[in-house]
């Protein structure tokens, strides 16, 4: 494995799946865009990179795409294949962190087995609990233009989960709401 992929997956150990009310939000947007002007869409770019591997990454894939479909559709906004007003793509991972005594872990010091593998010191005992540090990333980009439009990052910090979540639907239904609250923003006309 390259340099290059194991700090990937250091760098991307997750999405954060837990209470929504619990995450930040930034948002951005373009303040000079119309956005009425906007009436179809198309997926372009869905990078998921968790610790789950390949079937829940997928599986989760499908549960943001979907979430995502359905907030646009309430909006008035159709999924298109051709010549779409808007390209949509989100960006989802985190960062390691720790809880308790002991000082922030440095990701790039952490070897590729994880800080809890094999190669700790024999009987050593962590002095910390380990967290994640998830973001998830939705973006618009206007194809015309090639410049993005929108954007909506949520973050939050939750405890190391190694498996997916039973209700891994609702969460997703809750984290994709809440990044979809304020689209479209509402702008000024240029004639005001």
């Amino acid at each position: 494995m390259s340099l290059k992929h194991v700090l990937r997956a250091l760098l991307a150990m997750g999405i954060a799946f837990g209470p929504a009310w619990g995450q930040k939000v930034q948002l951005q947007y373009d303040h000079g865009t119309d956005f009425s002007h906007y009436k179809t869409y198309a997926w372009k770019d869905r990078d998921l990179l968790t610790r789950h591997g390949p079937e829940a990454e997928k599986q989760l894939d499908e549960l943001i795409v979907s979430a995502v479909n359905a907030q646009l559709k309430a909006r008035g906004l159709v999924e298109t294949s051709e010549s779409p007003d808007l390209y949509l793509s989100y960006y989802a991972g985190g960062t390691l962190g720790t809880h308790g005594p002991g000082e922030a872990v440095s990701v790039l010091a952490t070897n590729a087995g994880g800080p809890l593998s094999p190669e700790m010191a024999p009987g050593a005992v962590p002095t910390a609990w380990f967290e994640v540090h998830g973001q998830i990333t939705f973006s618009f980009v206007d194809p015309k233009s090639t410049q993005t439009v929108w954007s909506s990052t949520l973050q939050k910090k939750f405890k190391n989960q190694t498996e997916l979540p039973k209700d891994a639907d609702r969460e997703v239904d809750q984290i994709v709401r809440k990044a979809f609250r304020d689209f479209p923003p509402k702008t000024r006309s240029r004639n005001s």
